[in-house]
């Protein structure tokens, strides 16, 4: 999900909360007025705050559980850290902006509290608030089945919670009227860890990353498998010979480097770009022509892509073309075809080109194109999944047998759709490739075999650390 799209969400429930308010504070008034009670005075200040608290209260429970589906199961996640580690393997911004909104969105509790009573300026009142806070909105997600009840969220909103008092204990420090040498300095210091601990943290993550030569492998495990009781079978030969084996690279286009992709993919068919329906997502960017018949998605990494000719939606399909007729009619595209392919008609118009693992020099190219060749010459549709990755180096790679024994100790990322895994038999094992988080193809082992029955494979990153 986009910022964009957080704000929007954010913001729909802001207005619900201003209504809440205003509803509240009529009855409030209304109920003084006619049992003609003296009440203790509201301050102006404290009711600003406890607008804001209210507003903030209805936001929060809107975006955690108001806006998300109820699904049949409770779905639980108790291992800690599992969200950084997983956003570490994919090095997705999505996944890092996840955890750093969590944080932020308590923020505002640890900040607000200590402005609303004078009770929670001592720091464990507010600690202990923002942790009750979260707990409750966790545990309405599992009993509801409205989103994950995370050890990770427990973390991170109580983290939110410590950083916005500190930031409130010091800007209070700061602003005081009253004599300041009564203000300890080391106790504001002291509310100030948290944020310094995230600063520090986050700091040293996004540099180890950014001084590594590879990105990260999604493929890696967060987590290790219990294999206590897994039966496992292996029912091929194993190579226990270290060996090397070719990096990859693919490359990586920013915004502007798309932009000049679609400006000229689209005059090879007479169309312009309409720059103010540009649509910049994190992988992505999505591109319309000036009448809107037209929309190109350009994948940043590999510059794969996605075209939709709108205009030709409903036209017939055209049977029968050869491999050497769509790859005429992909050039006028600027589309070129590697040599070596596996062609597929699919019928009524459909066509898919395949590329398996070609070799081309120092080139590897691997992926699949499917297209829609219409009656009237003209493709209405194409989805360009073939990457070309130049050779990059030679590295060394752990043996069939080491991985395997990775394998056996649990040490491999469990595809989803086995929650409860009882058997593992592996017919085969051949080296792959895996895009990692840097745009390089490393070389993986894939073993292939059944899983609690059904064909599956798992996947042991080969590179040697």
């Amino acid at each position: 999900m986009r910022l964009l799209n957080i704000f929007n969400m954010a913001k729909d429930y802001l207005l619900l909360g201003i209504i809440l308010v205003i509803f509240i504070s009529i009855v409030y008034f209304l109920i003084i007025k006619i049992m003609r009670k003296k009440s203790r005075k509201i301050s102006i200040s404290k009711f600003i705050v406890g607008a804001l608290l209210l507003c903030y209260g209805v936001v929060v429970l809107g975006v955690t559980m108001l806006d998300r589906h109820s699904s049949e199961q409770a779905a639980t996640s108790l291992h800690l850290f599992y969200s950084y580690k997983t956003a570490w393997n994919s090095f997705s911004k999505t996944e890092w902006r996840n955890i750093i909104l969590n944080i932020c969105m308590f923020i505002p509790l640890g900040f607000l509290l200590p402005l609303f009573s004078d009770k929670f300026k001592r720091w464990w009142k507010t600690y202990l608030a923002g942790f009750v806070a979260t707990l409750c909105i966790e545990l309405l997600q599992l009993i509801t089945h409205r989103g994950l009840f995370e050890l990770d969220d427990l973390l991170n909103n109580f983290c939110g919670a410590t950083i916005g008092y500190g930031i409130i204990m010091l800007v209070m420090a700061i602003f005081q009227k009253k004599d300041r040498s009564n203000t300890s300095i080391r106790r504001l210091l002291y509310y100030q860890f948290p944020l310094l601990i995230l600063i520090v943290s986050f700091s040293t993550i996004f540099i180890k990353y950014n001084r590594q030569e590879y990105g990260n492998l999604s493929d890696n495990y967060i987590v290790k498998v219990n294999m206590s009781n897994v039966e496992l079978r292996l029912n091929t030969e194993l190579e226990e010979k270290e060996t090397t084996a070719f990096v990859y690279k693919l490359p990586i286009a920013d915004k502007e480097e798309t932009l000049k992709y679609a400006k000229k993919f689209y005059s090879k068919i007479g169309q312009e770009v309409d720059e103010s329906k540009n649509d910049i997502y994190d992988e992505t960017a999505i591109y319309y022509t000036r009448d809107g018949s037209h929309s190109l998605w350009i994948d940043f990494v590999g510059l794969t892509l996605n075209y939709s000719d709108y205009d030709h939606m409903m036209d017939q399909g055209k049977e029968g073309c050869s491999l050497d007729d769509i790859r005429v009619a992909l050039k006028e595209y600027d589309i070129e075809i590697p040599k070596t392919v596996d062609f597929k008609d699919e019928g009524n118009g459909n066509y898919n080109i395949t590329a398996n693992m070609y070799l081309e020099g120092n080139k590897l190219i691997n992926g699949t194109l499917s297209c829609f060749y219409s009656n009237e010459n003209k493709l209405k549709s194409i989805s360009n999944k073939i990457r070309t990755y130049e050779k990059y180096k030679e590295c060394k790679i752990i043996s069939e047998k080491e991985a395997y024994n990775k394998l056996r100790e649990g040490k491999f990322k469990l595809p989803y759709e086995y929650d409860n895994l009882h058997t593992i038999y592996i017919e085969s094992v051949e080296l792959s490739y895996s895009l990692d988080s840097k745009g390089f193809y490393q070389p993986v082992y894939d073993f292939k075999g059944k899983i609690n029955g059904e064909e599956g494979n798992i996947i042991i990153p080969a590179m040697k650390k």
